[in-house]
């Protein structure tokens, strides 16, 4: 891979980052790696094979492939010590692009940032955290980027560096919000509690069709049923019950856009019969299966 760009370097053993405050990104192919500048702007670490061990100034991660690690500038190392090749993106972003895109963000009156500020993306409060590579506007992003380097085809500009911080500023919003949510005193237990939660959330979102009762899903996560569903609905809004449901209703509204049965799709979906799948759907988008299939297709012919 060789691509000879301002934004970009290919590290490879013996080859030190370049340590300048501007937006980089970094493709790294390495058996044995260590650095102790491992965060020199606000980062994005995502690992493609293999396991990469990253210690921030408050935790130690070991990152296995597809998940990504967001961090805030600060002290810490990185360690590669493998038989086999490990392969990794590192991204920079400079604080000058994410208050850029939080301005751009803020302006637009769909979003409420009630007291985040753009500065906290680059505080000690910020909330880092390991998130699997799957299907949010940030994993889209970051694929797209790692195909693009894969094959060669992608250029680095600002703009790629402002549409990732526009990504990683929505991502956070929602963080932010359910940090604030939760009641607790310390910020460090909100930030421990909300790392689990995540987890929970994550089993679920990969199980919500397998009926997933909460005694699997606190196992998962290390916490008590009650603290779990009360802390649960606390961030999120939703009890787990509730949000094992709407998954199932947003995987039934891709299944509608096909020729099956409304019948078929109520018992794929995990419903008991068509009227209790009719009427949660209702109640949750506010029209019936029949109204939203037809609307799908009126917008398919227009």
């Amino acid at each position: 891979m060789i691509i000879t760009q301002d934004y970009f370097q290919h590290v490879t053993e013996g080859i030190k980052p370049i340590n300048d405050g501007k937006n980089r990104v970094y493709y790294g192919e390495v058996y044995e790696f260590f650095s102790t500048e491992a965060f020199r702007n606000f980062s994005i670490k995502l690992t493609l094979q293999g396991s990469i061990h990253y210690k921030t100034q408050s935790q130690e991660y070991r990152l296995g492939p597809n998940n990504f690690l967001l961090t805030s500038r600060q002290q810490g190392s990185v360690l590669v010590d493998s038989s086999t090749m490990v392969k990794g993106v590192f991204i920079d972003i400079q604080q000058e692009t994410i208050n850029e895109a939080y301005n751009v963000i803020a302006a637009d009156n769909d979003y409420d940032f009630e007291d985040l500020q753009a500065g906290y993306f680059f505080s000690p409060d910020f909330f880092e955290n390991i998130y699997a590579l799957k299907n949010s506007a940030l994993d889209r992003e970051l694929k797209a980027l790692v195909s693009g380097l894969v094959n060669n085809s992608i250029h680095f500009t600002e703009e790629t560096f402002l549409s990732l911080a526009e990504k990683v500023v929505l991502h956070e919003l929602g963080n932010y919000k359910s940090l604030n949510n939760l009641k607790s005193v310390r910020a460090s237990t909100k930030k421990e509690l909300l790392k689990r939660l995540l987890q929970g959330r994550d089993f679920m979102e990969d199980n919500f069709l397998k009926n997933p009762g909460i005694a699997d899903i606190v196992k998962h996560c290390n916490m008590s049923a009650f603290h779990f569903f009360r802390s649960f609905k606390q961030a999120f809004g939703d009890s787990p019950y509730q949000y094992i449901i709407n998954k199932r209703l947003e995987y039934a509204k891709t299944l509608i856009r096909t020729d099956q049965s409304f019948t078929s799709i109520a018992g794929q979906c995990g419903f008991a019969d068509l009227f209790t799948f009719s009427k949660a759907f209702k109640k949750l988008y506010g029209i019936s299966p029949s109204e939203y299939k037809s609307r799908s297709l009126q917008k398919i012919s227009a």
